[in-house]
């Protein structure tokens, strides 16, 4: 009896043991099936992730492409990956013949964007419009703070005359040329007793002119005209360079004279004959809508011929300001503001950045050769074209 108890006991112990060991394995192949689930759905996971970013890198590659379009029609896609930071894109760019001859052109855009494992592929057909054609326009206020009074504009002559009509230029830190609209109020438009024998361009359904002329009513911004006068530095048998000079007078040039001042300093002109037309230098990183930097004051003087290269006054971030019957400016004329330059003659081609105020009995005539021969240094965009999505969607490529 004493041997059967201790069979039995050594058979129960030995059953006891085989089930630990059956639960036990039981256990660890849950434990590892339930870590290859959790790894499974980390690395789905993980893939969703690379996706996700990979698709936000293409369509940021879309939105880029758009940009650049607007404004180079000649962009053709970026040379290499463009990093974003963890996901990169890639734009390449064909144009497709456009068999309406609306003067439409149709773009097809093609944008890989990668992230990890992540790849996503776009592609979009747009139709490029081409935008208003400001060739003929003499005349550019860039800003609505007008006041002009019994003057004459034998011209075709731009009003920015609401806001979001301008996009602005600046030069970003690598020197790029970059453009912003502008939706600032910009001032009142005050225009009284004053002529113009051709087009007024402009945004609202004002009467600002006396007399007969066409009113065009746009409804796309135009482009601040892109500038760098660096070039204007080099000293050449036509250049001469003064620094540290704040007037000339009773003086004749022949060649382009190029000034360098300081802040807040004028340049005074009196009774001179500067044929090769007057530059004053600014950085091509100056904020233009920050106002004016220095100032040019004319009496009694004539400035460029209006022969090439088609040279008057250069002076995007200066006020200009004079009075008296004797002041003549041929050529191209690039102003930050206006303050009084009664009586005056312009003939050329004139853009004035912001304020115009108190010109009374100022006369501008456009001149065709320097409309479509603008000097070195400034470099004149047509308004805005219209881009609109024909087809698009995800592609296998």
């Amino acid at each position: 009896m004493l041997l059967n108890r201790k069979f039995s006991a050594s058979k129960q112990g030995g059953f006891v043991l085989v089930m630990v060991l059956l639960f036990t394995s039981s256990l660890v192949y849950l434990s590892l099936s339930s870590f290859g689930s959790i790894e499974s759905k980390v690395a789905v996971q993980r893939l969703d992730g690379d996706s996700l970013r990979a698709e936000l890198a293409a369509q940021a590659g879309i939105e880029h492409a758009k940009s650049r379009l607007m404004d180079d029609l000649e962009w053709d896609g970026t040379d290499e990956w463009v990093d974003l930071g963890g996901s990169k894109f890639f734009v390449a760019i064909a144009a497709i013949e456009d068999d309406e001859g609306d003067g439409g052109i149709t773009y097809q855009v093609t944008v890989e964007g990668r992230s990890g494992h992540g790849k996503r592929v776009l592609a979009m057909n747009y139709e490029v419009s081409a935008g208003n054609d400001f060739s003929e326009v003499g005349c550019y206020f860039l800003s609505s703070n007008i006041d002009i009074n019994k003057s004459h504009f034998n011209a075709d002559v731009f009003l920015a005359d609401a806001p979001g009509s301008v996009y602005d230029y600046t030069a970003d830190a690598f020197g790029n040329e970059t453009w912003s609209l502008n939706t600032d109020n910009l001032g009142s438009t005050n225009i009284s007793n004053t002529m113009v024998n051709h087009t007024s361009f402009q945004f609202t359904s004002n009467n600002y002119f006396k007399g007969n002329y066409d009113k065009v009513v746009l409804d796309t911004a135009i482009y601040m005209p892109a500038w760098n006068l660096d070039f204007y530095l080099i000293p050449s048998d036509t250049t001469i360079v003064l620094s540290g000079i704040e007037e000339v007078s009773e003086t004749n040039f022949n060649q382009t004279l190029v000034v360098l001042l300081d802040e807040g300093d004028t340049f005074n002109v009196n009774d001179c004959n500067l044929h090769g037309g007057l530059v004053i230098y600014v950085a091509p990183d100056y904020d233009l809508r920050s106002g004016a930097r220095n100032a040019v004051s004319i009496d009694k003087s004539n400035i460029g011929t209006g022969a090439s290269p088609h040279i008057g006054l250069i002076a995007p971030a200066c006020e200009v300001k004079g009075g008296g019957d004797h002041i003549n400016i041929h050529g191209f004329c690039f102003w930050n503001s206006i303050d009084d330059l009664d009586n005056a003659h312009v003939n050329g081609a004139l853009i004035v950045v912001n304020e115009v105020d108190d010109l009374d009995s100022f006369n501008f005539h456009a001149h065709p050769p320097t409309l479509s021969n603008p000097p070195e240094g400034v470099t004149m965009k047509s308004s805005t074209p219209g881009i609109t999505l024909v087809t698009g969607g995800e592609s296998l490529l």
